[in-house]
């Protein structure tokens, strides 16, 4: 039995993810992130190529993903 709550594509979930990174990409090049309305448009969790996360808040009442 398959499991319904797996997306069906990768951005069809809660996240949004920027593909077409290469190896040369700078470590801080954010890769995936909530996507807007995940936190009421107060802002969104972002993952960087380096691993580390970071919280950005929303700017003027509006979060908008930073790719």
């Amino acid at each position: 039995m398959l499991n319904s709550n797996i997306p069906d594509s990768a951005n069809s979930g809660d996240y949004l993810y920027h593909s077409g990174l290469t190896e040369s990409a700078d470590s801080g090049t954010p890769i995936v992130c909530d996507k807007p309305g995940n936190h009421k448009g107060w802002g969104g969790n972002v993952l960087y190529i380096d691993g580390h996360t970071r919280w950005q808040p929303a700017s003027g009442g509006k979060w908008s993903p930073p790719f």
